[in-house]
Order: structure tokens, then sequence, then C-alpha cells
């Protein structure tokens, strides 16, 4: 806060230098979120989807098995 003084009066004025609060800016960041968590779980789901889909010999090239392929391809997308 920064006080200045009138020139009309002799009392001092208090100017509120503050940001102004801003809902809208709190709305927008919490649909950001909202949006990156979506997009994370839709990659998730595509990254699994083409896991469960390798054969042997790219599993294996990658250093999986096809067990530890078939569990992580069938893992929710939501769980990370």
């Amino acid at each position: 806060m920064l006080r200045t003084l009138d020139v009309n009066s002799q009392r001092p004025e208090t100017l509120d230098l503050r940001p102004a609060y801003r809902p809208a800016h709190h709305v927008s960041a919490g649909c950001s979120e909202i949006l990156g968590l979506l997009q994370s779980w839709r990659q998730r789901y595509a990254t699994r989807l083409a896991l469960g889909e390798l054969d042997d010999r790219l599993l294996a090239d990658i250093g999986l098995t096809r067990e530890q392929a078939s569990l992580e391809s069938s893992t929710a997308f939501w769980r990370s």
C-alpha cells in the first residue's frame, strides 16, 4: 500500500497497489489443469494400446516380456 496526500485535503489517501482479484484467471487455471490431465490420460491410453499390439520381437527390443506388456496394456488409463 502506498500513502499519498490529496492537495485539496490534509488527510492522506490510501492507494491499493495489490493486483486485482480475477476469478476468471482462477477458472482458467483450473481448466488448464483439467485439460492437461485429459491429454495425459489420452496419451496413456494410446501408448498402452500400442504396447499391447507389439510382437514379441519388438517387446524384446525394448526389454519387456509379453506378460509385462499385457499387464501394462490392461492397466486403466487413469492409473499411472
